[in-house]
């Protein structure tokens, strides 16, 4: 199936709240513009965007930047807003914050920054932040396999769960993305998204990262929620994007399938451009959350324990992903005779 690229407006509660979140980012900017001519801008955008086609089967809505000639969509908006601009305006005018058309680079040096500590991380066994440990290398392979498996799919989303508790997923995911972090060419986005048992904070040391839930339904920017690494002596990049979480949500469940959740993901994606965003979710066989962001996420990665996890289990667990997304791989955690990753 191709996906195409398209702003459809969806339920109009829905569609004001994803309105209003863009209306307070630029107002600063612009402070006169109103919520009814940002709307009328959208609709316009979206007869430009509409049959834009996204090269690969599962590919998700990408920024209007790439690729995009919107020329004729901003010549168009100004009769909207009233106002007459000659073609060189016009090209000035498609770099405008209206539409949110400046460089990822000015939005993650907008993120928060938090310094990520030696002993913390060889606490948590963040191996691939300390590098002490020989099995730091597993992650760095692990990564390296799974660019060249996204990059050859032309997929970017990522999910990565477990069967059960306790096979270490989220130490997976934390790991992983640390390893990203290093392709200095490459931006990585990790999302907490375990929202009843969030640990992802803990792992990396980040103080204060605030509630994820906020950020999903509305309430909190990408700018004020994610976080990224000052400069650290174990190096773990600045092109690491953290969406992480501080709270246990009792309805976690519902809030990732509510569509305030998808509009915040895209949101991410347009603004920071990841190559690779990273999503730790809860276990499937506990929570329906993976099959619930299946039409979110390109691709799952499962993480089993080699002391823990039973046979039937994992396939049980690759049988329900199966159904709603592509399965990566299988990634053993806890082999026998390893000491990391409890």
């Amino acid at each position: 199936m191709t996906h195409f690229v398209s702003c459809s407006f969806r339920d109009n509660s829905t569609e004001k709240l994803r309105l209003s979140r863009r209306l307070n980012r630029i107002a600063p900017k612009m402070p006169d513009l109103t919520l009814g001519q940002l709307e009328n801008f959208d609709r316009m955008a979206d007869l430009a965007l509409g049959s834009f086609c996204v090269n690969g089967d599962r590919s998700h809505r990408t920024p209007v930047t790439k690729g995009m000639d919107i020329m004729n969509t901003v010549e168009k908006s100004n009769n909207i807003f009233g106002k007459t601009k000659s073609r060189n305006a016009s090209v000035a005018a498609s770099t405008a914050p209206l539409l949110d058309i400046r460089p990822p680079e000015e939005a993650w040096e907008e993120l928060r920054q938090f310094a990520p500590h030696p002993h913390n991380l060889e606490a948590a066994k963040m191996v691939a932040g300390t590098r002490t440990d020989p099995a730091h290398v597993a992650f760095d392979v692990l990564r390296t396999r799974m660019t060249l498996a996204l990059k050859e799919r032309g997929w970017h989303r990522v999910g990565i769960t477990s069967p059960t508790r306790g096979c270490g997923k989220s130490f997976t995911a934390a790991n992983l993305a640390i390893s990203f972090s290093r392709q200095e060419e490459m931006r990585t986005v990790l999302m907490d998204m375990d929202l009843n048992s969030p640990t992802l904070a803990r792992y990396l040391g980040a103080a204060g990262p605030g509630s994820i839930s906020e950020f999903l339904s509305g309430g909190r920017s990408v700018e004020s929620h994610f976080m990224r690494a000052a400069p650290n002596s174990p190096h773990i990049g600045s092109n690491l994007a953290l969406g992480l979480n501080e709270r246990e949500e009792m309805f976690g469940s519902e809030l990732i399938q509510y569509p305030t959740t998808e509009m915040a993901i895209n949101e991410v994606q347009s603004l920071l451009d990841p190559d690779v965003m990273l999503f730790d979710l809860p276990p499937v066989l506990s929570s329906d959350v993976a099959v619930a962001m299946s039409e979110q996420l390109d691709c799952i990665l499962i993480v089993v324990s080699g002391e823990k996890s039973k046979a039937e289990e994992i396939r049980e667990a690759e049988r329900i992903i199966a159904g709603s997304n592509p399965v990566l791989g299988i990634v053993m955690n806890q082999a026998k005779g390893s000491r990391v990753g409890n």
